[in-house]
């Protein structure tokens, strides 16, 4: 269902997916960014998140081991996501993509014992 194109594998960010019964939620992990610095683009079925590699200002500094680098993360997406209402929302880091899913595609849930 996530199939995923992952471009710069060092650079790649880590991504949680969990799926609740209305939507499935998009957890990216990117400290050091500002919203600005990102850019989230949707065609057809793939969803395309990426990020600019911004300059950081090494004046003054003792030590600099980390600043952002740029990536970029494609997904498929299934068609029961409503590609009309994603929307997308980024604080302490973390990037939270929410994708409804279209009316009719809600989960059911099933109980399995364990025999």
């Amino acid at each position: 269902m996530w199939k995923q194109k992952v471009h710069g594998a060092l650079n790649t960010p880590p991504v949680n997916v969990r799926e609740l019964d209305d939507k499935y939620e998009l957890h990216l992990f990117a400290a050091g960014y500002v919203k600005s610095d990102f850019s989230i683009a949707l065609t057809d079925q793939t969803l395309k998140i990426s990020a600019e590699s911004k300059e950081v200002s090494t004046d003054g500094w003792k030590r600099h081991e980390y600043s952002p680098q740029g990536f970029v993360r494609q997904f498929e997406l299934s068609e029961k996501v409503d590609k009309v209402a994603i929307s997308a929302s980024y604080e302490n880091g973390v990037l939270i993509l929410s994708l409804p899913k279209l009316e009719g595609f809600e989960t059911e849930r099933k109980d399995i014992a364990v025999g």
